[in-house]
């Protein structure tokens, strides 16, 4: 073999060689890409279960916490009504203590 031909071979395989390199990285950055979003995926789709389960516990403190809004609602329901009365006999009073 000739220097030419075999520079030629030496050139083109060198060329062949970087040119699939440049594809096989391609490649490997690809697979690793799709891998993460995989991974981080799976990740969300697990933290979003988490967050909008409602487990027996939380069920169990959303009834007390209506069963005690229910009380206070109550209470002063009877605390309203009770000011009430008592304002209007203040008032009663008011009147009668105004006229001669």
């Amino acid at each position: 073999m000739n220097k030419t031909t075999s520079i030629s071979v030496i050139c083109l395989a060198l060329c062949v060689g970087y040119f699939a390199g440049r594809e096989h990285l391609k490649y490997e950055i690809r697979s690793t890409f799709n891998a993460a979003m995989q991974d981080a995926s799976k990740h969300f789709e697990e933290g979003m279960k988490k967050a909008f389960t409602v487990t027996p516990e939380q069920k169990a403190a959303d009834k007390k916490f209506r069963d005690d809004m229910k009380k206070v609602d109550e209470a002063f329901s009877k605390l309203s009504a009770n000011i009430e009365t008592q304002l209007r006999a203040i008032q009663k009073e008011a009147e009668s203590i105004n006229r001669p």
